[in-house]
């Protein structure tokens, strides 16, 4: 029987697209002997150990595939299969015990940080790249900006009377941004004038826009706790509450795709007074040829009521990210 230095295969999904991030151990019995990651594709690689090349002790060696989201599976005698190897996971849902729909319906003052909703969340952070820190960032954009009776249902607008423009950001002005959440929270104070006057209002942390990567940021995550239910699609609602609720802080949903990346988020701002009622959504787009995106929008809308009187409402589309490296942002050729 040759001996076998490696092996090499992709984890996919029922569909066939490779599984990201999903780890690959092997195993002598129950002794775990080495284990690698897949990457982006699914695609993994690893050296045999050079004991296990040969029999008899190749007969008892065994692959073990896990990843959040689908079902732990174990291949023996996987030193005696043609290369490259092939595993298939079936979609299962996260063991989340005692949680359903209905935690979306209590209030932040009720949730405590649940171990494994944490555990979704921090793979699903894990999966979009990260490095924003260093890039410039910019996108071309469609906008809309709306004014509605302050009882109005903030819903979708439709995709009429658009504005083009741009909006980018150096890493210098989002790092500007986590130090406001240091010191001040999700939003500070500001003046604002109309012709009746002046008034107070809140300025509020771009989440819809070139700062939603925050919601896979460590920064996020050490700022809120974690429950989570069932979502659509085979995938799953975290709903996130402060651990501080002293500033202006957020609360809201994150939905998370049955291939544990991160697709939607939603919040609210909570402030002192004047409470404009403010909140927004941001979509993200779905992969692409088997690679995670990074946290960067696709659309979003925001909403606020200005001075008690109107509900000002912004959606936004952004057309294909443009990253450098670099401390500027990326020079966009106007149309």
């Amino acid at each position: 029987m040759e001996s076998l230095e490696e092996i090499h295969g992709t984890v996919v999904d029922p569909s066939g697209n490779g599984v990201a991030q999903a780890l690959v151990a092997l195993f002598e019995g129950d002794r775990r002997l080495l284990q690698v990651t897949a990457d982006r594709n699914g695609n993994f690689r690893m050296t045999v150990p050079l004991a296990l090349r040969t029999p008899p002790r190749r007969d008892g060696v065994a692959l073990h595939v896990e990843r959040v989201g689908f079902e732990e599976l174990r291949r023996e005698r996987i030193l005696q299969e043609s290369l490259p190897i092939r595993i298939e996971l079936l979609y299962a849902p996260l063991p989340l015990p005692g949680l359903t729909a209905e935690v979306d319906l209590l209030a932040c003052g009720e949730i405590e940080d649940d171990p494994e909703a944490r555990r979704l969340w921090l793979t699903a952070a894990s999966l979009h790249p990260g490095g924003l820190d260093t890039l410039g960032i910019a996108a071309y954009t469609l906008s809309r900006t709306d004014t509605l009776p302050s009882a109005s249902v903030v819903s979708e607008p439709d995709r009429v009377q658009l504005e083009s423009g741009q909006r980018g950001s150096a890493p210098i002005r989002r790092a500007s941004w986590n130090r406001t959440l240091d010191r001040q929270g999700y939003a500070f104070s500001v003046r604002r004038a109309t012709r009746e006057g002046s008034f107070s209002s809140w300025s509020y942390a771009p989440l819809e826009a070139d700062f939603a990567f925050h919601f896979g940021d460590d920064g996020f995550g050490r700022r809120h706790v974690f429950r989570a239910s069932e979502g659509p699609d085979a995938g799953w609602v975290l709903r996130f509450c402060p651990r501080d609720s002293r500033r202006p802080h957020i609360e809201g949903w994150i939905e998370v795709g049955a291939d544990t990346l991160i697709r939607r988020a939603e919040w609210r701002f909570v402030t002192p007074e004047p409470d404009e009622q403010a909140g927004g959504w941001v979509r993200f787009p779905s992969p692409e040829s088997g690679e995670s995106p990074f946290l960067l929008p696709e659309e979003s809308m925001t909403w606020a009521t200005i001075g008690g009187r109107h509900t000002v409402r912004r959606a936004h589309w952004y057309e294909g990210w443009v990253l450098a490296e670099g401390d500027s942002v990326p020079f966009l050729p106007r149309r």
